[in-house]
């Protein structure tokens, strides 16, 4: 079985939790709730709340650090995702310090 690529993890976590909604309480709308409650809470921190904190945290972009996560996603799938604030941490920290490299790091810079 391969991994989902197209960013659908919130869905399939949320697929999984109504499975246990209904074997655990028997009730469906039980299960509706759980997985509603799942895919809101993960779908908030994906797209309107990582990009902003990760931006403060390392004074980047948050279009730069948004762009960078859709880019990192398409391209690499669920690691690119994982992946992708980091590596763009790592490349406004090293931009940061290098003269050749001052106007990607302006570019970053909110």
């Amino acid at each position: 079985m391969t991994p989902a690529r197209d960013g659908s993890g919130p869905v399939i976590v949320s697929g999984g939790l109504l499975v246990v909604g209904i074997v655990q309480s028997g009730d469906m709308m039980t299960a509706v709730k759980m997985a509603g409650v799942a895919l809101a809470i993960t779908s908030l921190e994906g797209w309107p709340l990582t990009p902003p904190l990760m931006g403060k945290a390392e004074r980047m972009n948050a279009l730069i650090v948004f762009l960078g996560l859709l880019l990192c996603t398409w391209v690499w799938g669920g690691w690119g995702m994982v992946l992708a604030v980091p590596m763009l941490a790592v490349i406004k920290s090293v931009a940061d310090h290098a003269d050749v490299l001052r106007p990607v790091s302006r570019l970053m810079a909110r």
